[in-house]
């Protein structure tokens, strides 16, 4: 019976100190998985964060993207509808030059040339200066030379101004051969 007894409680604690090692493989298995999980759930969310910033950033490159064409769309639909505006921009570009007696060529589109060159004689003849049908000039933009200055007043170079102002789109304002260029193009802006 004694051997009987000392079987059993050998068997008995052989039991127990092997569910202890059990559970202690186990648990170390297990906290293991659990480590192994935490790092790669930590990988996924840095993953997920420089994903998202990406997609943000590309959404609001396009949104901007999308407003300064739509802009660039109205601003055109505006010169359409409005011709007139041509004779603003004249008058300013023309202010733009250093020398307000000097002769000057007004280098306009031919449509708006034809348009708009009987109504702009009022800026040009007291100055003995002459209409030039430029097609290389967008409708709704003209450049203004005169023999020290060049005021450039095309609808390109006003929108590059427009967008440099905002900083978008790496533009750059096109170089200005005039002191006051900058001013009378400023005042163009679109």
């Amino acid at each position: 019976e004694v051997f009987h007894r000392g079987v059993e409680e050998g068997i008995r604690r052989g039991t127990a100190a092997t569910e202890v090692r059990l559970q202690r493989e186990h648990g170390d298995r297990l906290q293991a998985i659990a480590d192994h999980f935490a790092a790669r759930a930590d990988a996924l969310h840095a993953g997920m964060d420089a994903a998202l910033g990406r997609i943000r950033a590309d959404l609001a490159g396009d949104a901007m993207a999308l407003a300064l064409e739509i802009a660039r769309q109205v601003i055109r639909a505006e010169l359409r509808s409005q011709p007139a505006l041509i004779e603003t921009v004249v008058r300013e570009a023309v202010a733009g030059l250093i020398d307000e007696r000097a002769s000057f060529q007004l280098h306009l589109n031919p449509d708006d040339a034809e348009l708009f060159g009987a109504r702009l004689a009022a800026v040009l003849d007291p100055r003995g200066s002459r209409l030039v049908p430029d097609p290389s000039i967008e409708v709704g933009g003209c450049r203004v030379v005169s023999s020290v200055a060049e005021v450039d007043a095309t609808l390109s170079t006003r929108w590059h101004r427009v967008l440099a102002a905002i900083g978008a789109c790496g533009a750059a304002p096109a170089p200005s051969r005039d002191r006051r260029d900058d001013t009378a193009d400023q005042a163009l802006a679109p």
